[in-house]
Parts: C-alpha cells; structure tokens; sequence
C-alpha cells in the first residue's frame, strides 16, 4: 500500500515493538468506559479451548480518535463501549487477537493489569489489517476495540479473531473455524433443508453436519437438514462450519467425549478413550486433542502397531497434535489419555485423512 505524502508514517511493528502504555498515564487524556456492556457480546474462554479460532464478526471504527489516548495509538474507535470483551483464565498458550476486514484497522487492547496495547498493521498478517500477540497472558479481563484507520470507513464490516494458534499461523486460519482453508465453502452452496426440528428457531444449530461454538451441546442424527435457518445464519456469522458434506463424507471428524472414571485405564493410572479411522499408505493424517479440563496425551497406533505419541504442542498442555504421512493401509486407533493419572474431564478430538 502506497501512503500519500501527508500520511503520518505508521509503526507497523507486532510482537518485538509492541506499544505498551501504562492506564495511569493516559487515562487523564482519554474516556474510554471499561464498565459498559460491549458492543458485540464476551466470552469466557479457558487456555485450551476448544473452538479455536473465535470469530467475532463486527463493525470496525467509531467517531472518536485514538490519538487520544496516546500518540502512539491510531485509528478511530467509539469510546463508550469496548467491541468486545473476553475473561480468560490462562495456561501456557499465547493468546493472539487480531483483524480480518477489507478496510484498514486498527487495534486497541486493554488488559489485564490495565495496559494499553495497540497496533496498526501487523507484519505476519496481509494488507492493512492489526494484530497483537500476548506471549505470556495473564488471567482476567481484556477489553477489545477494532478501529479504522480513517475516520471515512467507519463502520466497515471485520471479523475479530481470538485464537491460541501461533502468531506466524494466523494468515492461514480457516475464519469458518479450524486451519483447513480447503474445508471452505460458501452458505449458497451449503443445503441447510427445512426447519421441522423440535429445537428450530432456538438459536443454536442442531444439524449434525456442522461443527463450531455456535451448535447445540447435544446433536440428534434425526435433526440433520431440519434446522435451516439457525444454522444458515450461525454459518454466515462463522460460529459454525461444515464438517460433512451432501454426501455424507467427513470434512474433518470431530470427536466430542469425555474422560471419566468408568473408562479404561492404562498402566500409568491415566483414563484412555479410542478411536478407529481407516488410512491408506500415502494420505497425510492430522489429529488435533483438546482439553481445558486436563493434560492432554495423543497416541497413534498403526496397523502393524508402532506408536507415536504428542503430550504438548507447541508447549501448551491443553493441546497435542500428531501430523503423519501414513506408511500402511488399514486401520488406525487414535488414543485419548492424560498425563497425569485418574484426570477428567471434556475433550475433542479432530481426525482428519488427505490423499
């Protein structure tokens, strides 16, 4: 993007110059209210957790400048009210924010211990848009502002993103839900059917065909194409996504479950769950584990029995994830465990097999 010569130039910088401000020394210049309802909702999200990335679908910018705030802040927000507000209780993830809009944006973040954080244009990302990355996040509540960077497109539509993914990851997350842009499909060529289910209309999908933060805790097979409209529009909004196609065919199955002290127990004391899925020698495997309730193990067996096995990825102890270029055709068991003994707790479980 070429800036007009009467532009300030912007501090495009993320992660190593990322503007911290101190509340006390700005707050006498600037009147954003913590204390009122956001604009588009909260969440209370626990490191780990299951639907990763959340979208927040949004409008970007408002009448007041951020400049007020602090020289260091651009863009145009509304001071009355955050967008958005999360109350996260962390682990050993980072947690990233960031924007996905057409316009320019900006982002403004006030965490925890009552910090100011702000970017422009963040260099892991395309285009104009912002992002900020906590690598050590604290817990408590963190107050979120989409601006625009011109005052002209506020009001622009954006889609805030909050996820645990790396920070280098985001441009290649799936904003339906997931990291598999393949798995994208626009609503026109989706058929949601009819709305004769009993729970039509309740505002959460019930089709057993989708996945996401926006479905119904218990899903019925009867319910598959019978909940239209709720599921048409919580797709729109990407609080859904398609995991099995008009035929059927997984898109990425999903195992939602759920260690207890009636399942199967290993040598070590920890509660096992297992899973089988078919494979064919060639096919990439990727299967991701879940869990904000305990330490998560995976384990692959093969065929002809080896193992392989993940405890942390990328050093959060809420997810593992094995990625396998298979080597055999048949079938594969995929394990569910912890790394202490006698953990319980909610978990899913994602298979997904590519030629």
């Amino acid at each position: 993007m070429t800036l007009p010569n009467s532009r300030i130039p912007r501090r495009s910088s993320f992660v190593t110059i990322l503007l911290t401000l101190s509340l006390l020394g700005s707050a006498p210049a600037f009147s954003q209210n913590l204390d009122t309802e956001p604009l588009y909702g909260s969440s209370a999200l626990t490191s780990g957790f299951i639907e990763d990335p959340l979208v927040v679908m949004l409008e970007a910018g408002g009448p007041d400048s951020v400049a007020l705030l602090n020289n260091e802040c651009l863009g145009y927000i509304s001071n009355d009210q955050a967008d958005y507000v999360i109350k996260y209780e962390a682990g050993n993830s980072e947690l990233g924010f960031f924007v996905d809009s057409d316009i320019d944006t900006t982002l403004i973040i006030n965490d925890p211990r009552g910090n100011w954080q702000c970017n422009d244009d963040a260099d892991v990302l395309p285009g104009t848009n912002a992002g900020i990355s906590f690598n050590t996040p604290v817990s408590g509540n963190y107050h979120i502002w989409v601006g625009s960077y011109s005052s002209s497109d506020a009001g622009e539509p954006a889609r805030l993103i909050i996820t645990e993914e790396d920070a280098q990851d985001w441009s290649s997350l799936n904003l339906f839900g997931g990291t598999q842009p393949g798995n994208w499909i626009a609503s026109e060529a989706i058929d949601f059917g009819d709305n004769s289910s009993d729970w039509a209309g309740d505002g959460e999908c019930d089709d057993p065909r989708f996945a996401g933060r926006g479905m119904a805790s218990t899903l019925l097979e009867e319910d598959r194409l019978h909940d239209a409209d709720d599921c048409r529009e919580l797709f729109s909004e990407g609080a859904i996504r398609l995991v099995v196609d008009m035929q059927g065919s997984s898109m990425g199955r999903i195992e939602r479950g759920e260690l207890i002290r009636s399942d199967m127990t290993q040598a070590d004391g920890s509660y096992v769950d297992i899973f089988s899925f078919s494979g064919s020698a060639g096919d990439l495997a990727i299967l991701e584990l879940r869990s904000g309730s305990f330490d998560t193990v995976l384990t692959v067996r093969t065929p002809s029995g080896q193992e392989f096995i993940n405890d942390d990825y990328n050093g959060d102890s809420g997810r593992s994830m094995l990625t396998l270029t298979l080597e055999e055709t048949g079938s594969y068991q995929a394990s569910v465990s912890s790394f202490v003994g006698q953990e319980t707790g909610d978990y899913t479980l994602t298979i997904q097999s590519e030629p």
